[in-house]
């Protein structure tokens, strides 16, 4: 028998015990921990990246190419964000004027996604 998705779906929206929820949730959590863990085994010096949800949030979604990674307590990266990012981070003062690639370092590569 072949399930899909959408069964699933169907079940847990219209049929699902409590109990069944609870543990759909911590599957799904421990799902998401293994997508996030190959996710960050992909960053790499040269990997193109989008930062996911960031502070300060004109961060989230600026694009580039990792240029190195380090270990400092936790994995951090350090980006050259392309033209269109650039120009984010010079209206927000973090790029200097007429900068049309910029290098950021102590990017969490938590925060990093492949692209």
């Amino acid at each position: 028998m072949n399930v899909t998705a959408d069964a699933v779906n169907d079940y847990l929206a219209r049929d699902a015990s409590e109990d069944e929820l609870d543990r759909y949730m911590e599957v799904a959590q421990e799902r998401r921990g293994l997508l996030a863990t190959a996710g960050m085994a992909a960053i790499r010096e040269g990997a193109a990246v989008a930062l996911g949800k960031m502070s300060p949030s004109y961060l989230t979604g600026l694009t580039g190419t990792v240029v190195h990674t380090e270990w400092a307590g936790r994995r951090l990266a350090t980006i050259q964000f392309d033209e269109k990012s650039t120009a984010v981070l010079r209206a927000n003062g973090r790029a200097p004027e007429g900068a049309t690639r910029h290098i950021m370092t102590g990017m969490p590569i938590s925060a990093c996604l492949p692209q």
